[in-house]
Parts: structure tokens; sequence; C-alpha cells
């Protein structure tokens, strides 16, 4: 049970002192929140806890609608479209909503529009070119870093999974070394 008695005379005084001298202001119901804080931690203090948080960046204001409701693109309303198997696997890949960008960017871009096909046109290099020149990128990078032929192929059979033959090797290095 609490207790409900009157505080004897004085006794408020007395908490009221120990409030201030702690250095928080007394909260009254009717402040506004800033005016009640609590002294900050001394140095060295474990986690704050409770009313010792410090001053988040967040706004007072509500947080606005979070659009949790918008519908959710499947895969398989994907195929049920009759996309092609090979964009239902980068749409696997990727996920439906990210294709759905991709597809609309691609579909208002005029390089790939096909006119009268009801179709887009793509060319696309193959991935291994990229990662040829990603590959080149990181030899030429050995090269000035100082890195010897035997030391660039072994890093790259260790990142890219494979090496040029010692001859184009030498060439780009060379190429890299000008």
């Amino acid at each position: 049970m609490s207790d409900l008695r009157r505080p004897a005379k004085g006794e408020g005084r007395e908490r009221l002192d120990a409030v201030q001298a702690a250095g928080a202001t007394p909260e009254k119901r009717s402040s506004p929140p800033e005016s009640a804080r609590l002294p900050p931690l001394p140095a060295g203090a474990a986690t704050p806890l409770g009313g010792r948080q410090p001053a988040s960046g967040t706004t007072t204001q509500g947080g606005g609608y979070q659009n949790v409701c918008a519908p959710q693109t499947s895969v398989a309303e994907l195929a049920a479209a009759g996309i092609g198997s090979a964009w239902l696997a980068v749409a696997e890949r990727i996920g439906a909503e990210q294709f759905l960008a991709a597809w609309q960017v691609l579909d208002q871009h005029p390089a790939v529009l096909a006119h009268g096909e009801g179709c887009l046109r793509l060319s696309l290099r193959r991935f291994s070119a990229y990662r040829r020149v990603e590959r080149n990128k990181r030899i030429e990078a050995l090269v000035l870093a100082g890195k010897a032929k035997s030391e660039i192929a072994a890093m790259l059979v260790a990142e890219f999974g494979d090496c040029p033959s010692s001859r184009h090797m030498t060439r780009l290095i060379a190429a890299a070394r000008r």
C-alpha cells in the first residue's frame, strides 16, 4: 500500500532543495518538457537510462503515413504477365519491385524501343566483359603498388578465379607502367 500521509512541515521543501541541488528543475504538470530535464551524467557513468537519455534528433511532429499498404508484385505475377524466363531470373535475383523499376526505365528510353513491335530491343554486353575491365583495373593498381607479376597472378586467381595468359599479362603490366 502506498504512503498516503501528508508530508511533514518542511519535508517537501527538503525534497525541492535536493532536486535543485542536483541541477534539475522541479517538474510541474504545466511545465514544458524541456524545463524538466535531468542533469547530464557524470563522466565515466554507465549507459544513460530513462530520462537521462541524450536528446535525439527526432521532431515532436507526427511520423506521417508510411505506405505500408502498397501492393507488392511477385515474380509469379510477372510470369503470369508473360515475362520471359531470363527476365524472371533477373526479377528473382533483384526482387520484383526493383525489376519493375528497371523495366519502366527501359520502357521509356528511346534507345531500346522497337517501334511497332510492342516490345523492347536490348543490346547488352556479356558480364564477362565487365569482369575483364575490372580485372585490368586491378592489374594496373597492383602494378602501381609495385607488385611483381607472380604476385599479381596469384591475387587475380584469388579474386577473380582466373588470370590472363602470361603474354597478355606482360602487355597489361607494360601498359600500366606507361
